[in-house]
């Protein structure tokens, strides 16, 4: 699936260059990502997560408090979800991260339908 490829792929970029947000340090955005894994959307959303979440009721509340976090979770428009976590040492601490990947894949819609969808 190449929802989980992609979040595959932000993994191993994180860890890799020891950094964690929406932008890495090479200047990857979510949007480079997912063209590398060749998923062509309509419109996408990212939540991430980093802690030392005892559950993942814990993770969903924490997310939930968050204003923005909580629109991407609840966002109608979103047909697609992927979610990954993995617990690693991330800057000398073991800690779990969550991604949380959604989406509208561009191959569910006719394209003359794509001028009503307001990305904002």
């Amino acid at each position: 699936m190449l929802f989980n490829f992609k979040i595959n792929l932000i993994y191993i970029d994180m860890f890799k260059y020891k950094y964690f947000g929406h932008v890495s340090p090479k200047g990857a955005k979510l949007e480079d990502f997912i063209k590398k894994a060749g998923y062509e959307y309509v419109i996408i959303g990212e939540n991430l997560a980093k802690g030392n979440f005892k559950s993942s009721k814990e993770v969903i509340e924490i997310l939930m408090k968050s204003s923005k976090h909580r629109k991407n979770i609840l966002e109608k428009e979103y047909k697609e979800i992927g979610v990954a976590l993995k617990k690693g040492i991330f800057k000398g601490e073991m800690v779990w991260i969550v991604v949380q990947h959604f989406g509208k894949p561009l191959h569910r819609f006719h394209k003359s339908n794509l001028n009503l969808i307001n990305l904002n």
